[in-house]
């Protein structure tokens, strides 16, 4: 629902900028609360953190919508609670949930403007969208070369036997 109502209203490379602002919020966050307040640093994985980033996006989003967002808005509220509520009971990583709201509400502030886009505007846009491929392409290009470096270390030459005796 969040995804196709963001890109629905984004379009689709405003929506990637949306996400990798969100994943790079929930980062950011993540980072800043376990290693630099709590020095712990943390391995932590998951799409939480940029799902979250649409949820401040769609807040954001109904709220400009006035009255008639309020409904939806009230259901986006109680989403966030139980995203919080499901982080601190299952020890998830809350930092994440909420950097990446805080910079899914960020783009949603920059994007709901009512004053129409300039030219800067949408030439800043298609600069995000690029820069945001790129990070991506860099980040696939970086886990593919981590992981084949480490293969053995994720149990998968043991999966891979476990299919060839299930096949002989």
């Amino acid at each position: 629902v969040l995804s196709g109502m963001s890109e629905g209203h984004l379009g689709l490379k405003r929506a990637l900028v949306l996400i990798t602002a969100s994943q790079l919020g929930a980062a950011f966050a993540t980072w800043f609360w376990y290693f630099q307040i709590n020095g712990n640093p943390v391995f932590t994985l998951g799409a939480s953190g940029w799902v979250s980033g649409l949820l401040g996006y769609a807040l954001v989003y109904t709220w400009s919508l006035g009255p008639a967002g309020n409904m939806y808005r009230r259901q986006l509220v109680q989403w966030g609670i139980y995203i919080l509520l499901f982080g601190f009971f299952m020890g998830a990583n809350n930092a994440a949930h909420i950097g990446g709201a805080l910079a899914g509400a960020a783009v949603g502030f920059v994007h709901n403007r009512r004053s129409p886009t300039t030219k800067a505007e949408e030439l800043a846009w298609e600069g995000a969208f690029w820069t945001s491929a790129a990070v991506w392409l860099c980040c696939f290009v970086a886990q593919a070369h981590y992981f084949a470096q480490h293969i053995g270390q994720f149990g998968m030459l043991a999966f891979g036997d476990a299919l060839r005796a299930m096949n002989q």
